[in-house]
């Protein structure tokens, strides 16, 4: 097959794993036109509920397969049994059954088992391991659903981890609080996603227990860690 793919967040360190042979499509609607068979691979989250709906379904080829194995709510479902029963796409492949389509003849469904070898589930725990160890040491969040990704080197002797909501002077009113300890920054790195924020400071020297309790103390502040 000639493979084509859309991420609109694709990290550097995921592009680097992807064969120089696959085409980047600029939308997902592009994507689509272009794609006899449609693979999902996302989370969950509002921006990709009914990611597949009708408008996008006139997009396909005559013909074409879906295959789902990401999860239920991905597809719009009500729109795609039109699409079956026209004959506009041939087959919807399933890891999510649900029980007034799983025995549509165009339905291939399979009871939840896309993640299920051997060698996935052991991937997934070394993987998991590996990142929790890495919140836990370093502050890193990858592959979070309702965070956003924030990865920085260690540079310094301290550095803050701090979850706040995703509002106006969030940042200053947390360098300041720093400044006025006279600690000096190496490095920072600030992320949000949806309501969440998360800021990473790396710190040339240690600071006190006051400085962090008064971070603390800034409205919209949900946690400080010093790691």
């Amino acid at each position: 097959m000639d493979v084509i793919g859309f991420d609109p967040s694709i990290t550097k360190k995921n592009a680097w794993k992807i064969s120089s042979e696959v085409e980047d499509a600029t939308t997902i609607e592009e994507l689509f036109s272009k794609s006899d068979f449609v693979s999902f691979h996302v989370p969950l989250i509002d921006e990709t509920k009914n990611l597949l709906n009708a408008k996008r379904i006139a997009l396909l080829p005559e013909g074409s397969v879906i295959i789902n194995m990401s999860r239920d709510g991905i597809v719009d479902e009500d729109a795609l049994m039109k699409a079956l029963d026209s004959g506009k796409v041939k087959y919807y492949v399933t890891d999510f059954p649900i029980n007034d389509k799983k025995n549509h003849e165009r339905v291939i469904a399979l009871p939840h088992l896309g993640a299920s070898t051997s060698e996935a589930e052991d991937n997934c725990a070394v993987m998991i391991a590996k990142q929790i160890k890495d919140y836990l040491e370093n502050g890193n969040i990858v592959n979070s659903v309702n965070f956003p990704d924030a990865r920085m080197p260690r540079d310094g002797k301290e550095r803050l981890a701090i979850t706040h909501r995703n509002i106006p002077n969030m940042v200053r009113q947390i360098t300041k609080a720093i400044a006025e300890e006279e600690a000096n920054i190496l490095d920072m790195i600030n992320k949000s996603r949806g309501d969440f924020a998360y800021t990473l400071i790396d710190l040339e020297n240690e600071i006190s227990n006051t400085a962090i309790e008064n971070i603390q103390r800034v409205e919209g502040i949900l946690t400080v860690r010093a790691l």
